[in-house]
């Protein structure tokens, strides 16, 4: 048959075009999955409205307790878990007792330095004439003015308020008992709270023993209220110091007093974490008081003195004239923050370094209050909320102060910049267009491209943003493209990878993440020549299951069609395993996803730690994928055809 070469070509012709069709209509299918909003994270609200409380306040003289010694000569209350308020008690009965503190006990002379005692008031979220029942209503917003409750999200429903005062509160308080000590008030001591009248703390209520007999087994009060706002949607929290320890006539005494305000439209309405989770596990992102327990701790924190009054009168504070290119950078140099800086980052003593940058954004104020989100977005006391861990960085800046002596075997984990070394602090994030730092900023322009976010949290990409005039000249980071930047203004427009609506590991779309499985133990892996049977698609990162192991501090992961586990041992650079192994029927083999360190995926993951169903380890050698070849798997499409080619001949 003359005509068979001829035939056989045309068939394999036909099948070459048949299967790129297939390609591209799962390509397509999976991008219109997607939902996305290239500004998102720019359209969260800011975690706290720190920057007007700053900026109205900061001309205001300051003002301090008085202490008062008790008659009764109290010592410490016997308590080693934070207190459980009452919630059938009377409101007046409620107003004068503290609704969430950690005190220790002692039968010993007072230690020079013993954990903080915070004491939370919450008198304001017992009046109803203080915050909103019903839409309608006008309500004071804690900051001087009186706003109509204008939604039902502006309403503190009894399940906000049960959640905010019994759990969020003490959970937050508890994170900070566990790490600070302060040099505490003599036993016999109480805090006397003097007329506060700025239109912030003034708006807030004291009960009257407060400010006679004052607060008794305490080093600091602090009030807790959540009115309707004026603005609704920009801000989660704000928080403030109200009044001094009076050892000095100056902002750098100690906080004794501070106020609290929440947002109620983000309040949770079911209960999230218990800290059983918290003391074990770190937390559970999935819960939904994670965020908002981490939001009053943060708050907690400008209360405590995290704020930039304190940085420049403890002589913290420097301005950098020039640094990549931009003008007076605002950095925290000192001692403690400079020696976990370089810890966390890798800086090493040859490295140029001036110090942490401080936010130079947003309202006077908040502007130098937060961690720059350029290279601490992760981090409790970043401007916008994210994983909000509590590390050691903000842990330094506090032992800084002299305030406080910080335990910092207690800092919870942040991954982020981990192996940047100094360049991410001395040079842009990119240059021409090349990334300066991997590990934290992206340079794929590709919208196609997925990768993992930096809390492994979600599947996403590398995000930008065309602007309709040209960004300032430190943040032109490709030639010729004045206008292209990062979605991001708080990064300096640097690129990161950001995430869809519907590609989270817990609970995202799996039409829209080829080869993903998602749960709440589930976390992202970034994948390499990785090849998905049924959409021939190449992911560029999966989201598969994880059980940890606490004694051995090592990991497994499901992937999506798994039975059985692949172990990546405790993880970190070089370590793969193939997905193909444990699930040959969703994978093509050669395909390999990267094993992050251990904290990376199993640091407050609580669900990772639950018992193993009915299912077989698979223990292959983490490094044994990296054996395989590949390029093997470049193209479904040159694959097919070099297969028909080779028969046809």
């Amino acid at each position: 048959m003359p005509h068979t070469p001829l035939v056989l070509w045309s068939l394999a012709l036909w099948l070459s075009l048949l299967f790129m069709y297939i390609v591209f209509t799962n390509a397509i299918a999976a991008a219109s999955a997607l939902k996305t909003d290239a500004n998102a994270e720019d359209k969260l609200p800011s975690l706290c409205g720190h920057a007007q409380v700053v900026s109205q306040q900061g001309d205001l003289p300051r003002t301090h307790a008085m202490l008062r010694k008790n008659s009764n000569g109290l010592r410490y209350q016997v308590e080693m878990n934070p207190k459980q308020p009452n919630i059938l008690a009377t409101a007046d009965q409620r107003a004068a007792e503290p609704q969430a503190t950690v005190t220790i006990s002692s039968d010993r002379e007072d230690p020079e330095w013993a954990p903080i005692r915070i004491a939370v008031f919450t008198p304001d979220l017992e009046d109803e004439s203080k915050y909103c029942t019903a839409i309608g209503q006008m309500r004071p917003d804690f900051s001087g003015s009186l706003v109509r409750c204008a939604s039902n999200d502006d309403i503190l429903t009894d399940a906000k308020k049960s959640i905010l005062i019994n759990s969020i509160l003490p959970q937050a308080v508890d994170m900070h008992a566990k790490r600070l000590k302060v040099r505490p008030l003599a036993a016999d001591t109480s805090i006397v709270v003097n007329s506060m009248p700025q239109s912030y703390c003034g708006s807030f209520t004291v009960p009257t023993a407060h400010r006679t007999t004052g607060v008794p087994n305490a080093d600091f009060v602090v009030y807790v209220a959540a009115g309707p706002t004026s603005t609704p949607k920009s801000f989660i929290a704000w928080a403030v110091a109200c009044q001094y320890y009076p050892d000095t006539a100056t902002i750098t005494s100690r906080p004794a007093v501070g106020a609290i305000y929440f947002n109620p439209r983000y309040l949770p309405t079911s209960p999230g974490e218990d800290q059983e989770e918290i003391d074990l596990y770190g937390g559970n992102p999935s819960r939904s008081t994670d965020g908002l327990r981490r939001a009053a701790a943060h708050e907690l924190l400008h209360a405590l003195g995290f704020t930039s009054g304190v940085f420049k009168a403890r002589g913290m504070l420097a301005v950098i004239p020039s640094l990549r290119g931009k003008a007076n950078v605002p950095v925290l140099n000192s001692s403690a923050v400079r020696a976990a800086a370089k810890a966390k980052y890798n800086i090493s003593d040859t490295d140029t370094f001036y110090g942490v940058e401080l936010e130079d954004q947003g309202a006077v104020g908040a502007s130098l209050s937060h961690w720059k989100r350029r290279t601490a977005k992760d981090e409790l006391m970043a401007p916008v909320l994210g994983l909000a861990r509590y590390s050691s960085l903000s842990l330094a800046a506090l032992e800084d102060m002299g305030f406080y002596k910080v335990s910092f075997e207690k800092a919870e984990p942040v991954e982020l910049g981990a192996t940047a070394g100094g360049k991410l602090f001395t040079e842009p994030c990119l240059t021409d267009g090349i990334t300066n730092a991997p590990t934290v900023f992206c340079d794929t322009l590709s919208s196609w491209v997925r990768s993992c976010t930096a809390d492994r949290l979600s599947i996403g990409r590398c995000a930008f943003t065309t602007y309709s005039s040209a960004l300032p000249g430190y943040a032109q980071y490709f030639p010729n493209q004045p206008t292209l930047g990062g979605s991001l203004s708080y990064s300096d427009y640097c690129p990161v990878i950001q995430s869809f609506s519907n590609t989270g590991c817990g609970r995202g779309s799996l039409g829209a993440m080829p080869g993903s499985v998602t749960g709440d133990n589930a976390r992202c892996f970034g994948a390499t020549d990785l090849l998905v049977k049924s959409t021939f698609t190449h992911p560029g990162a999966i989201c598969a299951k994880v059980h940890c192991s606490n004694e051995s501090r090592t990991y497994g992961v499901l992937v999506s069609g798994a039975n059985s586990w692949l172990s990546c041992g405790a993880g970190g650079a070089g370590v793969r395993v193939e997905p193909a192994v444990s699930s040959p029927n969703m994978f093509v083999e050669g395909g390999v996803i990267s094993c992050p360190p251990y904290d990376d995926v199993c640091y407050a993951n609580p669900v990772a730690f639950a018992e193993l169903e009915a299912t077989t380890t698979t223990t292959v050698s983490p490094n044994a994928a990296t054996a395989a070849t590949h390029g093997v798997y470049v193209s479904g499409l040159v694959a097919v055809a070099m297969l028909l080619g080779a028969w046809v001949c």
